[in-house]
């Protein structure tokens, strides 16, 4: 890295701390709003959908589908099947846990980024269909489009993925119980992940927005930073769409800082989630076209999460705060092979 980079990097940080001092009421409304949306969208869509996604992968539940005859990458398409359900970074996350097993290649871990970042079932659903859009049938929609995009980048990129290695690895014999506390614990840190990424984006978009930009380049900037800020801010399906496809900065930003162990290509990853909005947007074009959902009147909607309170915040902290208890204590935790036991 260049002193030239590094005196860039150091002037534009300072920069920031200087907007955030100048800003500070502002930046404070943003951090809270952060929060806010931790508590009420993040972790209730994301977590209890992360941990059990985690423990069918760990506890290699998934061998009971007929795949063993498939001539594929098994290792690869079970990622795959996971980050469908587990929610974004869930795909990244396990596509660096197997290849520092050894269980992926370089070569097959950076093709597998470009498919397997993948919003939750529950946040398109719950969250963008029935609390934001006033639907479940619109998000139904809008996640039909979001797994048909991955699904056809999948299917493209299928041929480049390497067959498995035919080396045996070392076969620890791990409980059942260990599984599902290891991978209560990785959705924990993947969940606390997005989380920070959210409220840091949300206090630099509120700065932003509270600049002299025109409002055009204020919203596109500020959409592109976060996805649950951008679909809230927007009633056009297809943007929301194109959003969830791209799944905005902060979760871009997570992938990355997943995948140290193997350092993808920067631009192919920006390129892939690019390319998956745009077919999410097409996706969504022709099942709106196929099953033509009765729109809702977005006037009607009670969007609550727009509702920024005290208590929310409060609550998003003990919800943190709780899970980081939660991590620190089972580092030093011994277990006994008891299911019970061993989650108590």
């Amino acid at each position: 890295m260049s002193k030239y980079f590094k005196t860039a990097v150091l002037i534009l940080s300072l920069t920031a701390m200087i907007f955030l001092l100048i800003k500070s009421e502002t930046a404070i409304s943003g951090a809270i709003k952060g929060l806010t949306l931790c508590s009420d969208i993040i972790i209730p869509t994301l977590f209890p959908f992360a941990v059990f996604s985690l423990f069918i992968f760990n506890a290699n539940l998934i061998d009971v589908l007929p795949i063993n005859n498939l001539k594929i990458n098994k290792t690869a398409l079970s990622i795959f099947l996971i980050s469908l359900i587990g929610g974004y970074p869930i795909g990244a996350k396990l596509i660096n846990n197997a290849y520092k097993n050894g269980k992926l290649s370089k070569h097959n871990a950076c093709y597998l980024l470009m498919f397997c970042v993948n919003s939750g079932p529950s946040f398109v659903i719950s969250a963008v269909g029935y609390k934001i859009l006033g639907s479940k049938q619109l998000g139904f929609i809008l996640l039909c489009a979001h797994i048909l995009s991955s699904l056809q980048i999948y299917l493209i990129l299928m041929k480049k993925i390497e067959p498995e290695t035919k080396e045996k690895l070392p076969n620890n014999k791990v409980g059942y119980a260990e599984k599902f506390v290891n991978s209560v614990s990785d959705a924990g840190k993947s969940t606390l992940g997005i989380c920070y990424y959210v409220v840091i984006f949300s206090t630099v978009g509120a700065i932003i927005q509270n600049t002299s930009l025109t409002p055009i380049i204020k919203n596109t900037v500020v959409n592109l930073f976060e996805v649950t800020n951008a679909v809230i801010s927007t009633k056009n399906i297809y943007l929301i769409s194109f959003y969830i496809g791209f799944s905005g900065l902060s979760i871009i930003f997570q992938v990355i800082s997943f995948t140290t162990g193997f350092s993808p290509n920067i631009f192919a990853v920006f390129t892939s989630r690019i390319i998956h909005g745009i077919l999410s947007v097409i996706n969504t074009f022709w099942l709106l076209k196929i099953i033509k959902p009765k729109m809702p009147t977005y006037s009607n909607i009670k969007n609550d999460i727009l509702n920024i309170s005290l208590n929310s915040a409060i609550i998003s902290l003990l919800l943190i705060f709780t899970i980081v208890i939660f991590l620190i204590s089972i580092n030093s935790k011994k277990y006994c092979g008891r299911l019970f036991k061993d989650i108590v």
